[in-house]
């Protein structure tokens, strides 16, 4: 069975929230693993969820998420939500330092990282992406006054701050938890951005 069509899919949004719960993260939307459109659509979409007739539905349903989880690129550098009970987790592999998160990062990544480390800065395309990949950023959306929408990065230390996020003080334990919780959606370890 496709993984995005999970047997648990029931098209509506409290579905996506029982599987959030029971397996720790989801994708927003992938072809084949358990995502939030998926679920939604009871579909494996090759083209974005906002063409699909569910949009509304799929966006509402993220909207309501945000209580409960976290966006970021952590299942194959895809947006992935990870719920609130993970963040202890999730601090502890962000805060790692180990030489995957820096490897390769480009120049303008690097200057980047460091006005973020700074301060929270508004920032899309590659080198924001490169940054959210590797666990240095998170990224946030905000509404101007004039009703654009705005990709702000921060770090996790201002957001453990915020949310009043202690790290989990095991890294390998910290990972095991995710390896296990991507393979509940169908996938494997090799998917996340430490073993990729």
């Amino acid at each position: 069975m496709d993984g995005a069509r999970s047997k648990e899919s029931t098209s509506t949004p409290s579905s996506v929230t029982d599987a959030l719960e029971r397996h720790g993260l989801l994708l927003v939307q992938d072809k084949s693993l358990t995502s939030v459109a998926g679920i939604i659509t009871g579909e494996s979409l090759a083209t974005s969820w906002w063409s699909h007739p569910k949009a509304k539905i799929i966006f509402r349903t993220l909207d309501a998420l945000e209580s409960i989880s976290l966006a970021t690129r952590l299942v194959a550098k895809k947006v992935t939500l990870v719920h609130r009970r993970l963040w202890p987790e999730l601090l502890a592999v962000a805060n790692a330092e180990e030489a995957w998160q820096r490897r390769a990062l480009s120049p303008t990544a690097k200057a980047l990282l460091e006005h973020v480390e700074r301060e929270d800065v508004t920032a899309s395309g590659k080198d924001a992406h490169a940054l959210q990949e590797r666990l240095l950023a998170i990224a946030f959306e905000r509404h101007t006054e004039s009703g654009k929408h705005e990709t702000i990065l921060t770090t996790f230390a201002r957001w453990a701050a915020r949310e009043q996020v202690v790290a989990h003080d095991d890294l390998a334990a910290a990972k095991q938890v995710f390896e296990q919780a991507v393979a509940k959606i169908g996938g494997t370890a090799r998917l996340l951005p430490w073993q990729g």
